[in-house]
């Protein structure tokens, strides 16, 4: 996959970012902008700590933005779980 432009496999449209050099998807939910302050290896995962410099939410868009939920699921709408992982959305019901 590393030869493959995925940009232009997948059709997605990009937009110019204002402090970085790597831009943002056109038709995401939010974009953000990071200074990437530092990097901590934590077992098979590296965690990447970074400072916001910018921060965009496309109001075109209705969707809501999948969250990783802990084990309160007050306020969220569980969608999927397998083991100790929950992904939901914020429950607009309540």
């Amino acid at each position: 996959m590393r030869e493959t432009d995925k940009v232009k496999r997948l059709g997605l449209e990009l937009c110019p970012s204002t402090h970085i050099s790597v831009p943002g998807l056109r038709k995401a939910i939010a974009n953000i902008e990071l200074e990437r302050v530092k990097c901590v290896e934590t077992g098979d995962h590296v965690v990447a700590i970074g400072k916001v410099l910018k921060f965009g939410v496309n109001s075109q868009r209705k969707e809501l933005p999948l969250l990783s939920i802990g084990p309160d699921l007050a306020g969220y709408k569980l969608l999927a779980r397998h083991g100790i992982h929950r992904i939901g959305v914020i429950n607009i019901n309540d």
